[in-house]
């Protein structure tokens, strides 16, 4: 969903304002980094200075994920740049991919028919086959591979007119597809593999085409404490697994379910405060820099 979404946005965005392709690598830039340097600085901070033990009576998962033993200040470097580290935090793993699309937008742009074609074709064989996952290149391979859900995304919000249009006066069929949605994701269970998540995607595809066709799904996403959570969603996925990682070692022994509340509670406090200070600051500072050097496409 995180990629789709992000593909959908950023084509509507180049869509309406394209300030050429430095501009837009900068304003992606500094929209991503910033937040991501501070909470990764934040989790190195805590394990050099709190050093957070294994918790037996806890799952390998929450272990593995939260604070593993053995991180070095060249890890913790790594992370910055986004080239594929993600000890310190996990989520960053998506954000290199985040980044790393970024950066092949120009193409998508000059070629848009070749591209798409290429890509998808591509992340349809990768995710048939594995022997690929140990090379050298594997990770243009998986920058490749992911890359298709951006591009769902883009394709999405370049034909949102048809999809809406097809869909509106079909009730039986939008409703079918979102149920079919809900019960791929939350009642059977799921492929694994490349493959799996190919599925998954087509279901985050199906529920944005859902979203932009029915009404009533529209004003149930609208709905303001949602609104709220999706302007700071990004600070939010940036802190959770610092917030978990800290709460269910400090409160060890308490009713899980209850730490799991007070959790959530938390990493939302705590990212309506890092959206102010670590986001806002930066996105004022990239659509001033791009309204100076605003272009409007032409092509669009």
């Amino acid at each position: 969903m995180f990629f789709v979404l992000s593909g959908f946005v950023l084509y509507k965005q180049i869509q309406t304002e394209w300030p050429g392709y430095l501009s837009f690598v900068f304003r992606r830039a500094i929209r991503l980094f910033p937040p991501c340097i501070v909470a990764v600085t934040a989790s190195y901070l805590i394990y050099l200075f709190w050093a957070p033990a294994p918790a037996p009576n806890l799952s390998a998962w929450f272990n593995d994920t939260s604070w593993p033993a053995g991180i070095t200040p060249d890890q913790y470097f790594q992370h910055l740049p986004l080239t594929g580290e993600d000890a310190l935090l996990r989520p960053v793993w998506s954000l290199v991919y985040e980044w790393r699309v970024s950066l092949l937008i120009a193409a998508f742009i000059l070629s848009p028919a070749v591209f798409s074609s290429l890509v998808f074709g591509a992340a349809i064989f990768l995710a048939k086959t594995s022997s690929w996952q140990t090379a050298d290149y594997a990770w243009l391979l998986m920058t490749t591979f992911y890359a298709s859900f951006f591009l769902a995304g883009i394709a999405l919000s370049h034909f949102i007119e048809e999809v809406s249009a097809f869909l509106t006066d079909k009730p039986y069929l939008r409703y079918g597809l979102l149920a079919l949605v809900i019960y791929y994701t939350d009642f059977r269970s799921q492929q694994s593999g490349l493959i799996g998540l190919v599925y998954v995607g087509l279901a985050a595809a199906g529920l944005i085409a859902v979203r932009i066709s029915d009404r009533n799904v529209q004003r149930a996403l609208e709905w303001r404490p949602l609104l709220s959570l999706g302007k700071i969603s990004y600070s939010l996925y940036l802190w959770h697994m610092i917030v978990i990682g800290v709460l269910f070692r400090v409160l060890n022994g308490l009713p899980p379910l209850l730490i799991g509340a007070l959790c959530m509670l938390c990493s939302v406090a705590i990212a309506a405060v890092m959206y102010r200070l670590t986001e806002l600051p930066f996105v004022r500072l990239g659509r001033l820099y791009c309204a100076k050097c605003y272009q409007p496409n032409v092509a669009a």
